[in-house]
């Protein structure tokens, strides 16, 4: 049987995190997004009963918070960013729609906690985003180093 080093369930355990967390958001997004439950007029409808100002921009905001942050989570391209993103989403289906009444709002206490962990913990080994340069540099985080001395 295989050992795995704690890095390595680590890693796994945050690419589970993401993907799982990422396929809710999307699926929670596209709704919005592209028809289905509610679709943006209904959704809109719902952030107008909130009391938000400007609530055309908050729903699309929530939406695309949802899509695209998802995307990204799935990916793991700018994970703490996305989840920063679907954690405010989050926050805001809580305690201003669900008031934060269980067991009703038991599925959005779990993608708040998962949002929290991603924003902490990072996309992990198993990120796209590890491939991006670092600031700074022109080289993926997740390239070889390489000597800066001449060979002779």
């Amino acid at each position: 049987m295989m050992k795995w080093s704690d890095e390595k369930k680590r890693d796994v355990a945050l690419l589970v995190l993401r993907v799982t967390a990422g396929a809710i958001f999307v699926f929670h997004g596209y709704g919005k997004l592209l028809g289905g439950a509610p679709g943006m007029a209904g959704f809109t409808k719902m952030v107008t009963g909130l009391g938000f100002p400007l609530p055309d921009v908050f729903a699309w905001a929530a939406a695309l918070s949802e899509f695209v942050g998802g995307i990204a989570l799935i990916l793991g391209l700018f994970p703490r960013i996305a989840a920063v993103f679907t954690a405010m989403v989050m926050l805001v289906a809580l305690f201003m729609v669900k008031k934060g009444a269980l067991p009703k709002a038991d599925p959005d206490y779990a993608l708040l906690a998962m949002s929290i962990a991603i924003m902490l913990m990072g996309g992990g080994r198993y990120a796209l985003g590890r491939f991006l340069p670092k600031r700074g540099t022109s080289v993926p985080q997740g390239a070889p180093a390489q000597s800066t001395t001449a060979q002779k």
